[in-house]
């Protein structure tokens, strides 16, 4: 803490300012190309939103010494510029939870900033519970391998990086589709099942010969009593 009428504190991505007389708060930080567990960058992240608010923040802190202090004072007031990495952090961490992926998965600033469209695209696609999506085939009503009795189960192939993680899911959509005003189908799926998580390291590599072995036991489970359609290319997993 440093004399006259200042309070530094000084962080490892932020160097904050109260001053005093004013009841006033001054920060900077950089967060730089380190990779942080993902609850370090969140706190982050939500630190510098706080600081970005326009509210009276109250600061207490005690001394090396043992005194106690109890500051308040506004923010600088300016725009928290990282409201959608925050958000991605966010979502990050709830598709870790959802997925039981709980190695210590790091993640830097840049990364998630990076990929942060694709984190929270993904987070939408894997939800069970959020079923408004929309597919659209070009397979025609007409086509000799479809029967008409049964349901279509629409099999999609969805990845997103989180750090130097990967971590991809084979999602199967089940409902009956509508004709398409260019002939094909959509699907406004009934139901969504995610049918395997894998997931890739620098130390755990996601072989081919496992996606290809899960897209067997997809196909096994769905080909005798659905309409089964592959949204990727097995052969080029």
């Amino acid at each position: 803490m440093a004399g006259g009428h200042k309070c530094r504190f000084k962080g490892e991505f932020f160097d904050l300012i109260i001053h005093l007389d004013e009841g006033r708060l001054e920060f900077s930080s950089n967060l730089g190309t380190k990779q942080f567990p993902l609850h370090h960058l969140q706190a982050a992240l939500r630190f510098q939103a706080l600081l970005c608010s326009e509210t009276r923040i109250l600061f207490e802190f005690n001394t090396p010494d043992n005194v106690h202090y109890s500051i308040a004072g506004f923010s600088q007031g300016r725009t928290f510029a990282f409201q959608n990495e925050l958000d991605a952090t966010e979502a990050t961490l709830r598709v870790l939870q959802r997925m039981g992926i709980f190695d210590h998965v790091r993640a830097s600033f840049p990364e998630i900033s990076r990929h942060a469209e694709q984190i929270m695209q993904f987070e939408k696609i894997t939800d069970e519970d959020n079923l408004a999506m929309r597919l659209e085939m070009d397979i025609g009503p007409h086509d000799p391998r479809l029967d008409p009795a049964k349901e279509f189960a629409c099999v999609r192939f969805e990845w997103a990086r989180f750090g130097a993680w990967s971590i991809g899911v084979f999602i199967t959509l089940i409902g009956r589709p509508f004709p398409s005003d260019g002939g094909g189908f959509t699907l406004l799926p009934a139901q969504k099942i995610i049918e395997k998580v894998i997931s890739r390291s620098p130390s755990k590599p996601m072989g081919a010969s496992n996606l290809a072995t899960t897209v067997e036991e997809i196909e096994a489970k769905y080909d005798a009593h659905y309409n089964l359609v592959l949204f990727f290319d097995k052969d080029r997993l």
